[in-house]
């Protein structure tokens, strides 16, 4: 009886960490912070996963801007236009330490009118950009978070308050 339950037990263990690893997978954002530039986000990726992997990291922003317009003769102005980007980058297999952390910056690219503002002409330029949402994903094989944040802008700094619950 003693040998059974023991083999029954010694079975249970070596299931329990054999498989439980594969249950443990996460991906987790840590954010230090954000800044102008266009719109710029540093942290930090914590993988827990079997083996490390290519994570993917999107920030998506929007918020207002002039833009300027122009028709080939003419240039004018449209005030407080509401406008987007978004900026890609990816954190490699290997960047990540035997912790599964690993930082990572990402910017926006130019940021572009949500709306034709301009009337089927051209934008000739968007001017500075008060930011004022933000959300930051991360994307390694099926695991996927994100994390979305309120801002408020100023000329000098950006500040991003975490939105939780959603």
């Amino acid at each position: 009886m003693r040998r059974k339950l023991f083999a029954l037990l010694t079975a249970v263990v070596v299931l329990s960490v054999t498989v439980s690893p594969a249950f443990a997978q996460s991906i987790r954002i840590t954010l230090t912070g954000f800044r102008l530039g266009s719109l710029i986000a540093d942290g930090k990726v914590r993988l827990t996963h079997t083996h490390p992997e290519d994570t993917h990291i999107t920030l998506h922003a929007s918020g207002t801007a002039d833009v300027t317009c122009s028709d080939g003769h003419t240039t004018w102005v449209v005030e407080g236009a509401h406008v987007e980007a978004t900026g890609y980058t990816t954190v490699w297999a290997g960047q990540f330490n035997h912790r599964g952390l690993a930082h990572f910056t990402v910017e926006t690219e130019d940021p572009t009118p949500v709306y034709d503002v301009c009337g089927g002409h051209p934008v000739h330029s968007v001017g500075f950009v008060y930011w004022d949402y933000a959300s930051v994903a991360a994307q390694a094989g099926d695991l996927y978070t994100q994390q979305n944040f309120r801002c408020e802008t100023t000329p000098e700094c950006v500040t991003c308050k975490r939105v939780r619950g959603n």
